[in-house]
């Protein structure tokens, strides 16, 4: 009979006495007396195994899922000076009455710890939390287990401090994580070589949130927490003034013990007579270019460090690889989550160039151009910015005027401005469906992007705006699940009865699930109609609210949800991907030039869109900082699949894509477009037709429009057609030679889906 071993958890014969993979001895003590020992079983499904890790205010154990049969690692909070283990060997009570205040102050830090580090739940490299929990009068934390050790024992492993391009790559993860946990409003104030964590898998690991700093106002002397040598001045002051760079001095200590093998001055000593002497001191293999940004990070004065970490990436990036010219050399995947491979331990797969031109860097006229944007759109401000940024740096002699919009006001401003004459030069057109013919103008074949390199093949034959669009990122379907009220599947979802499977999986009461309005056409084109349609009647259909507030098991939506799911309910859900051959994606985020612009706001307007296409642009856009699309460019894709690991599983590489973009905004309906022929459509702008391209039909105007109706309107960019003979083909208006694309479309009243006609046509452009 095999016997599982409480010290590294593998199966050996029961015979045995000691384990023949670890020595453990089965019925070893706890490390400590006050620890939990080897065996003891958690809310029946972990089982505690030995001690890896001690504090003063908690105890890690090495640790068995039972459900899902793995190694995971639990924190107890165990606050020695404040509680003792009871005569169970369970069970934790207070040492005193008088520290029950200061006990529950430091309970309410521990619970926010782990509530704050569920937001960065699949972050590759932040340390994954699985569940945490109150029992025996105490709390814990059930976090991945991490096979690895920390930076100090991995440098002194290596015999000799590491290259100045490995610590450099080390320092990068640790900046995506901190940068990451900066934009939840969370400083972590304990970047230390402890704290992170070098794997066997290469990945870098950022962990213990338990210093993390809230923003509250109200300041412990708990709460100040410092490490000798990482911690900056202000940190050492009961002050709510600290701010990113407290982090930003830490990542720069840490790359200077690893550069020198030194752990560095005391902080507090260098407020006058400053000893700390540059790292090229005491290791002449560290360049002129990292010394300084060492220096930089760790000056006691903060006004002087590096604003964010953001700058901090940007310079880390720029000191490992000085430009040839500054015109060639651009910067790519500045940072991108990525992780650190193993070469003897690690090895870089963090690429840092891109080259715009084989033939030379591409120049623009000196002009200004005005670009909008919606301010809580599809692509974050903070990427958009970036991207700028790197924009700006390329090409100095452009000047973007980025105005952000408010999303509710954006189409009614956008018309204003048309109307006055004061429309941007480029503008992000995904909801502006009533400007796109009318004010757009075509320009997908004057790109300077290979179109074969995009999700799609986007071209001026395919989509349904003759090239006046310019997709930047897409969405997929994606089925959300409640963990604690479904069964989650192991493999996509191939078919509407694996979703049904799905719901019934939750068994309640009544079947219902919450689902997206726009994301539904998704599963309409892929699963068919009616079979769509008889799964929105058998189902109560609920919103996502439903789902969020935790009532619903399942919310089949999209990608686009991802992130604000994560903020909302983190730790909560999982994202299901869906099996099928042909998978149906929508453009989620397309921009546009004016067609008013003269030449040269035209070429730099194209520059600027050429540029956000690239992989600069792709990364600061998606990964870097990631909104809610996925990138559109093929290289990117694939970064973007391995960043987001999770998200990205969701993504079936064997599977074809089409896309479908929405009416919705023109039409006050959705329509889905699907099997976009390959032959090319003909501008608009050279159609024979003078009403082409007007676009002034409503969608009423479908169900009744007739042949004698339509020609005496000169709809000429109508096509209908019975769907059994797509040979039998009548245009109205003008005889002209058209490119056909099948579309659907149903009531966007999704409480009477069930009872929905639908309606099949097709449209054709010149």
């Amino acid at each position: 009979m095999n016997v599982r071993c409480n010290g590294c958890f593998g199966e050996y014969d029961a015979k045995f006495q000691i384990c023949p993979h670890c020595g453990y001895v089965a019925g070893s003590p706890a490390a400590e007396v006050y620890c939990l020992s080897p065996g003891v079983e958690l809310m029946g499904r972990y089982t505690v195994g030995s001690v890896i890790g001690l504090g003063g205010f908690g105890i890690i154990y090495k640790a068995w899922d039972m459900k899902l049969e793995t190694v995971i690692a639990i924190k107890e909070f165990f606050p020695t000076r404040l509680v003792k283990r009871n005569a169970d060997g369970r069970s934790v009570s207070l040492l005193s009455g008088q520290k029950e205040k200061e006990f529950e102050h430091s309970l309410e830090r521990f619970l926010k710890e782990a509530e704050n580090l569920a937001l960065f739940n699949r972050h590759p490299n932040i340390v994954n939390l699985y569940e945490y929990f109150e029992h025996g009068g105490t709390a814990y934390i059930v976090m991945e287990y991490l096979d690895g050790v920390n930076l100090d024992q991995y440098v002194q492993r290596l015999g000799a401090p590491p290259d100045h391009e490995t610590a450099a790559e080390i320092a990068l993860c640790v900046c995506s994580a901190v940068r990451d946990i900066h934009a939840q409003k969370i400083l972590h104030r304990d970047i230390s070589p402890e704290n992170i964590i070098v794997c066997r898998n290469g990945m870098i690991k950022v962990i213990d949130l338990g210093a993390a700093y809230f923003g509250q106002n109200d300041i412990t002397p708990d709460d100040v927490v410092v490490k000798p040598g990482y911690a900056p001045p202000e940190q050492y002051d009961m002050v709510s003034t600290q701010g990113p760079e407290v982090d930003v001095y830490a990542i720069g200590a840490v790359m200077y013990s690893m550069l020198t093998g030194v752990r560095p001055v005391e902080s507090t000593d260098r407020k006058e007579d400053d000893p700390l002497v540059p790292p090229s001191q005491l290791n002449g293999d560290v360049p002129a270019g990292i010394d300084g940004i060492v220096m930089k990070a760790m000056a006691v004065d903060r006004r002087f460090r590096y604003r964010s970490v953001n700058q901090l990436i940007k310079a880390l990036v720029n000191g490992k690889c000085p430009a040839t010219t500054e015109q060639q050399i651009r910067l790519r995947r500045i940072l991108g989550y990525a992780a650190v491979g193993v070469v003897c331990a690690l090895v870089s797969v963090i690429a840092l160039l891109v080259v715009l031109g084989s033939s030379g860097p591409v120049t623009y006229p000196e002009r200004t151009i005005t670009m909008w944007y919606v301010e809580d759109g599809d692509i974050s401000a903070d990427g958009l910015e970036q991207m700028l940024e790197d924009f700006a740096e390329a090409h100095p002699e452009v000047t973007v005027d980025a105005v952000p919009v408010a999303s509710w006001e954006y189409a009614d401003r956008f018309g204003q401005a048309v109307i006055s004459g004061e429309a941007p030069d480029v503008f992000d057109s995904t909801c502006l469906s009533d400007y796109k013919d009318e004010f757009a103008a075509g320009v997908v074949d004057e790109l300077s992007v290979n179109t074969e390199e995009l999700m799609g093949g986007v071209g001026s034959g395919d989509g349904l705006f003759t090239g006046r669009v310019v997709p930047m990122g897409f969405a997929s379907p994606v089925v959300y699940v409640n963990t604690s009220l479904a069964e989650v599947p192991d493999d996509g979802i191939d078919s509407v009865a694996e979703l049904m499977e799905l719901c019934d999986s939750a068994n309640s009461e009544f079947k219902a699930c919450a689902v997206d309005e726009l994301a539904s056409l998704m599963y309409s084109d892929m699963y068919g109609q009616d079979q769509w349609s008889d799964f929105c009647v058998e189902y109560e259909v609920g919103t996502r609210d439903g789902f969020v507030s935790g009532g619903l098991p399942v919310y089949i939506a999209d990608s686009t949800e991802y992130n604000r799911l994560l903020k909302e309910m983190p730790g909560l859900f999982k994202p299901v991907g869906i099996s099928a051959q042909n998978i149906c994606c929508r453009y989620s985020s397309v921009w546009s030039v004016s067609a008013d612009c003269d030449e040269e706001e035209r070429e730099c307007a194209i520059g600027l869109l050429s540029f956000m296409l690239s992989d600069a642009g792709q990364d600061a856009l998606h990964i870097i900082n990631p909104g809610r699309s996925i990138p559109i460019k093929k290289g990117a894709y694939d970064e973007f699949r391995k960043v987001y690991i999770e998200l990205g599983s969701t993504l079936d590489t064997e599977a074809s894509l089409s896309f479908i973009c929405d009416f919705r905004e023109r039409y006050g309906e959705s329509v889905s477009y699907s099997d976009v022929s390959d032959s090319d459509l003909n501008d608009r702008e050279g159609a024979s037709s003078p009403d082409a391209g007007a676009g002034d039909y409503e969608m009423s105007d479908i169900g009744s429009m007739d042949a004698e109706s339509a020609e005496t309107n000169n709809k000429d960019v109508l096509v209908f057609e019975s769907m059994k003979d797509s040979s039998e083909k009548t245009a109205f208006g003008a005889a002209v030679t058209t490119t056909t694309t099948k579309a659907t479309t149903r009531p966007s009243n999704r409480q009477t889906t069930g009872t929905t006609t639908w309606q099949e046509f097709e449209f054709s452009f010149p």
